[in-house]
């Protein structure tokens, strides 16, 4: 019974991420949330803000932090590392 209302849950979250306006405001806090990364990377760049913005969303410190991951077109949960995280608030 838990595990079909998380499977539930899984699909409503990543339903909602699907949003275009949901990811528009993700991809803003992923790329520019982390100022300094950002900046640091921007300039690894050469000030290329498009290459910068892609790296962002595969580099950002705020995917690990949040439980994010880019898939290619969209961050979306990082539903793995949710379930890592469950597992070891079990085992502590």
């Amino acid at each position: 019974m838990k595990r079909m209302v998380y499977e539930e849950y899984m699909q409503l979250v990543s339903e909602e991420f699907a949003s275009p306006d949901v990811q528009k405001e993700v991809r803003e806090v992923v790329t520019k949330g982390a100022g300094e990364q950002y900046e640091r990377v921007l300039a690894q760049e050469e000030d290329n803000e498009e290459n910068a913005m892609k790296r962002m969303l595969t580099e950002s410190s705020i995917l690990k932090q949040e439980k994010l991951t880019f898939d290619g077109s969209n961050v979306v949960p990082d539903f793995k590392a949710h379930e890592r995280e469950r597992r070891k608030k079990v085992f502590e």
